[in-house]
């Protein structure tokens, strides 16, 4: 990061990279060019040379990243084209200076504030199920990581949390500037747990309920990994005590690992003492760490409503990647059911382990095969069949014969959803409303 521009001793250079205590270290940062949505090289300093003397690291780089804003990223995801040219470009970058996977730190989708826009949080997902299938097919068994926010209402803009946990290696919850000046006042920025006098807004806003609320939203806890600290503050700091709490607490939780933003900030010339104590404490306890399976039961389910359409891959990713699907034997008199498990060993900060688990179906001669349920044929005004429904780059678009429906389109294919009683679709705000908040005449009544 920036530390790299510092003057005298607080330059922090690659060689000063405590390489041996890490199983991951990330190169921060590339972005993306605005007009072409190419891959912009913000700090072309090349790191990944380490790897001759560290063979068992994986060396990744981050995209994206505060300065870099949020604009060119929502546009770049909004329509396929854009986000095929960016992934080729991630792919050839990846290739040319032989990184081992990459991680997203677009700050962040949905987020208005930022430069962002309604349809960031579907338009994030299909980008990240594209970019995974495209590292499939390059073979070489990179990494895909994301470096998100835990505010609540940060995740309800721009992340299908359930869907993203599932394309990706691991999350990399941003636990740190929690608290900051434009709090109008003073305390730590990364505290651990809820303390008495947290109030309103700042009562969830810890990392304990951060990660919490990662769990509950549906991603397993053995794909989280915390940032540990930021650094030093004038008013709030980590040092090896606090570190070593963070620590038990993720193995407590059952976490994949740890992370920190940022190693510069560790004491790496050992001017206050020993090198780089507090990542050194963080190697201590991850070193010996195995990363259990996930909780099962801290799930809350996702709404039907709220679930999102995946993006299905076409011609103009490559070629198809293979699938494994389910074979149905058919009945045998000793057909029996044999589970078969595989077992995986992690170490902290890497990609979650995989397990499989097989099951041969045992099925008796004399069972009925289920029903094949009735299916209700669709009303004759339904306009699904409407070749117009989804002829523009609109995401979302009201019902014509009808106020309180509209279709969401996606890839050029309808689907219909209905508003709650009462209200209308608005079509400037793509939400069901008031009537009388909305500017469609006929719909007024």
């Amino acid at each position: 990061n920036w530390a790299v521009y510092r003057p005298g001793v607080g330059r922090y250079a690659i060689e000063d990279i405590p390489v041996e205590l890490c199983t991951h270290i990330i190169y921060s940062f590339i972005g993306v060019t605005e007009r072409t949505s190419d891959v912009l090289i913000i700090d072309p300093e090349n790191f990944t040379s380490l790897r001759a003397t560290h063979p068992g690291i994986k060396f990744m780089v981050a995209v994206g990243g505060w300065a870099e804003g949020g604009s060119k990223y929502s546009h770049m995801v909004a329509q396929k084209n854009t986000r095929m040219t960016f992934i080729r470009s991630v792919v050839d970058f990846l290739n040319k200076y032989e990184f081992d996977g990459l991680d997203l730190d677009w700050e962040y989708p949905g987020a208005a504030d930022r430069g962002g826009s309604f349809s960031d949080k579907d338009k994030f997902l299909y980008f990240v199920q594209e970019l995974k299938r495209a590292f499939i097919r390059a073979g070489k068994g990179w990494e895909l990581t994301a470096a998100v926010p835990l505010a609540n209402f940060r995740l309800m803009e721009g992340y299908h949390v359930p869907e993203l946990c599932q394309e990706l290696d691991a999350i990399h919850v941003m636990s740190y500037d929690l608290r900051g000046n434009w709090a109008g006042f003073a305390d730590v920025h990364s505290p651990l747990y809820k303390r008495p006098h947290d109030q309103w807004a700042y009562e969830k806003l810890n990392v304990n309920d951060g990660l919490r609320l990662w769990e509950e939203k549906g991603c397993p806890t053995n794909k989280l990994c915390p940032y540990a600290y930021k650094g030093t503050q004038w008013v709030g700091y980590e040092d090896t005590k606090s570190v070593e709490i963070k620590m038990n607490w993720i193995k407590q939780k059952g976490y994949l690992g740890a992370m920190t933003w940022a190693i510069d900030m560790d004491d790496f010339k050992g001017l206050c003492g020993e090198v780089n104590p507090l990542i050194k404490m963080l190697h201590k306890h991850m070193s010996t760490y195995t990363v259990p399976p996930p909780k099962a039961g801290n799930t809350t389910p996702t709404p039907e409503w709220a679930r999102p359409p995946s993006t299905p891959s076409d011609a103009s990713e490559g070629a198809p990647i293979p699938t494994t699907t389910n074979t149905y034997r058919p009945p045998t008199s000793e057909a029996t059911s044999r589970p078969t498990t595989s077992e995986a060993t992690t170490r902290p900060t890497t990609a979650a382990p995989s397990t499989s688990v097989a099951a041969e179906i045992d099925n008796d001669s004399d069972v009925q095969k289920p029903e094949t349920p009735e299916i209700e044929e669709p009303p004759t005004d339904n306009e699904i069949e409407n070749a117009n429904v989804c002829n523009s780059e609109e995401d979302y678009v009201a019902d014509k014969k009808h106020c309180d429906k509209y279709w969401r389109c996606v890839n050029g294919e309808g689907q219909q959803f209905s508003c709650l009683k009462g209200t209308v679709f608005n079509m400037k705000l793509n939400v069901c409303d008031w009537p009388s908040n909305v500017d469609r005449p006929e719909c007024k009544s």
